[in-house]
């Protein structure tokens, strides 16, 4: 990618052109795994492609950001989160086929599955 080519974007009318001026970034980090990266830009003049639009003005964007070593662990944690939750509904499905084949009376069925 050229980083040095002018933004643009393409609508209906074809390629448009945007001059951005006044653009800045910092990325921020607090106590959580990740860092913010925030950029902002201004635009003279109003942007839209088919129902999007950007008003003139100056914006802003916002995205995480990490280390290697922070999105490692973050990726570990995930999995085990999913892990987990998938035991559990495997779980609860199992006991509501279970309800769904007892015999007896619905106390009967809520007490089996509150086991």
């Amino acid at each position: 990618a050229d980083l040095l080519k002018r933004p643009y974007f393409v609508n209906e009318k074809g390629e448009q052109r945007v001059e951005l001026t006044g653009g800045g970034w910092e990325i921020t980090w607090d106590k959580s795994p990740h860092g913010i990266l925030t950029c902002s830009f201004i635009s003279p003049q109003t942007v839209q492609r088919n129902e999007a639009s950007m008003e003139a003005g100056r914006f802003f964007l916002r995205h995480r950001v990490w280390t290697q070593e922070s999105l490692e662990s973050e990726r570990s944690r995930r999995r085990k989160i999913q892990n987990e939750a998938a035991k559990s509904i495997k779980t609860r499905d199992q006991k509501i086929k279970e309800m769904t084949n007892e015999e007896g009376t619905m106390g009967s069925k809520v007490v089996s599955y509150a086991k």
